[in-house]
């Protein structure tokens, strides 16, 4: 097989993987492979997919071939040491990677800012960590790039009085430069300076113009000092400037969860009804839409929200999902429903010790004592602790002050006694 056509055969698994195909992706590999052993980019994507997935061992063997042949690709060390730190007990191969990688590419600026932060919070061996950070800044010094670089690394690790000095240099050299003052944000903010960290995003309003972004950043400030109502708004101007629903949808979660927050359910269900009309499939948006309804005490709209739109998705055997329907009869005061709904979950799941609490709070509404304190037994016998059912037992226990003052009955037989 040529060079190109075996090129051809790997942008084909590329597109495959590209388009969710990943099992077929995986396989046009695994054949490129066998003809090929020591086709690099192939091996690379199949070890970028078993990474994807979560599969440590392959992705570390794949790039474990490259690494042994190509210790000069940073990249590729880089990534091998990214699947030894999700392994167990592989610090030690990670930092023998690490440490190979910058003696074989002494002035990489990505390998010795990975290897000092190995060395300074997991392994030393001897090193002069300080000496490492040292080289770091005369490599970078002058350079724009290379300081910024420094900056978000030192920003990532915590590093925040390292990560200001980058900054400070690189404005040395640019003065106008919004990356810089856009980390100077995540830093100040980091720190809980809220003026200097809404200062930095202004002036990258100032330089950059206005973006999702920045609107969002300042948005965070104005929240984190208890200005709810100046968030919102400044939310509802990235909105203006968002292009695509990725964009859109976590601006109107946040908005939503402040909004109900202030209690504006009405707002908070105008804008989770549009993050549902965006993603039909939103669980999560949907169920936070029957919390606005149900805070809102609009019984009705909550239940016919999960009855019409979240049932049909998780199917009406799904146990929390029918918990939640129960607890709305409770509250809408359908009490002959709820309790049916409960002793139906009772009756499919008698572990459960929350299905017995709601039976027996449902029965304890009914005026039905005798059923009630059968249910929440059965329910402190699977769960001691549970909160719920120990606070109405403590209800349907107690005795009134006249009561007290007769003399005691024979005493009611607990079987948690």
């Amino acid at each position: 097989m040529s060079v190109s056509q075996t090129a051809s055969r790997v942008q084909e698994a590329q597109a495959l993987c590209e388009a969710g195909l990943i099992e077929e992706a995986i396989r046009l590999l695994t054949e490129i492979l066998e003809q090929e052993p020591n086709n690099m980019r192939a091996r690379e994507l199949l070890g970028d997919i078993y990474y994807d997935l979560n599969e440590y061992k392959p992705a570390r063997q794949q790039y474990r071939y490259i690494f042994d042949r190509h210790r000069h690709e940073v990249r590729i060390a880089l990534k091998l040491v990214e699947v030894y730190l999700c392994l167990p007990r592989k610090l030690r191969q990670a930092y023998n990677v690490l440490r190979r990688t910058v003696q074989h590419n002494p002035d990489d600026l990505a390998a010795l800012l990975h290897y000092a932060n190995f060395c300074r919070v997991l392994i030393h061996d001897g090193e002069d960590v300080e000496a490492i950070y040292q080289r770091i800044e005369t490599l970078s010094a002058g350079h724009l790039e290379r300081e910024l670089l420094c900056a978000e690394d030192h920003l990532f690790t915590g590093q925040l009085e390292r990560a200001k000095e980058a900054c400070a240099r690189v404005l040395a050299l640019d003065g106008e430069n919004s990356r810089a003052y856009h980390l100077l944000y995540h830093i100040y903010l980091e720190e809980g300076v809220l003026w200097l960290a809404q200062a930095a995003a202004e002036q990258v309003l100032a330089l950059a113009g206005p973006s999702v972004q920045v609107y969002d950043d300042l948005a965070t400030v104005h929240l984190k000092a208890g200005e709810d109502s100046a968030a919102l708004d400044l939310w509802a101007q990235a909105l203006a400037y968002a292009a695509k629903d990725e964009e859109r949808i976590p601006l109107w979660r946040q908005m939503a969860i402040l909004q109900m927050q202030q209690e504006l359910y009405a707002e908070a269900i105008q804008t989770l009804e549009q993050v549902w009309a965006t993603d039909e499939q939103d669980l999560a948006a949907l169920y936070s839409l029957v919390v606005a309804h149900q805070q809102s005490t609009d019984y009705a709209a909550a239940l016919a929200v999960l009855e019409s739109r979240i049932l049909p998705l998780v199917g009406t055997e799904n146990g929390q999902a029918r918990l939640l329907q129960g607890a709305l009869y409770l509250q809408a005061g359908e009490l002959a429903q709820a309790r049916d709904l409960f002793a139906a979950l009772v009756e499919a799941d008698k572990s459960c010790a929350d299905y017995h609490y709601y039976l027996a709070l449902t029965e304890h509404q009914l005026d039905r004592k005798i059923a009630a304190c059968q249910a929440v037994n059965r329910a402190l016998r699977r769960n001691r602790q549970h909160p719920g059912a120990r606070t109405l037992y403590d209800q349907l226990h107690a005795r009134s002050p006249e009561e007290k003052k007769k003399k005691p009955a024979e005493r009611y037989f607990d079987p948690l006694d």
